[in-house]
């Protein structure tokens, strides 16, 4: 966000941009959104899904988990 004589300009970002954005921040903190599906009856014997967000902690890639385990050793 830029102000310019008086006037806050908003940068647009492409989809793109912020996907990546978005995946270094998750990197960053070390947390992810997660999409839980969920069926719900309904009144008439029908189905309707809803999706549910939480956030939880991102896994450790195994490589990761080596690394910190010579780490931890030395």
């Amino acid at each position: 966000m830029k102000k310019t004589n008086g006037e806050v300009k908003i940068k647009k970002y492409t989809p793109e941009e912020f996907a990546n954005e978005f995946k270094l921040l998750c990197n960053r903190m070390g947390y992810q959104l997660i999409a839980t599906p969920q069926w719900l009856q309904r009144d008439d014997g029908t189905f309707s899904m809803r999706i549910t967000w939480s956030v939880g902690k991102l896994p450790k890639l195994q490589n990761q988990t080596n690394i910190d385990n010579q780490a931890a050793v030395s």
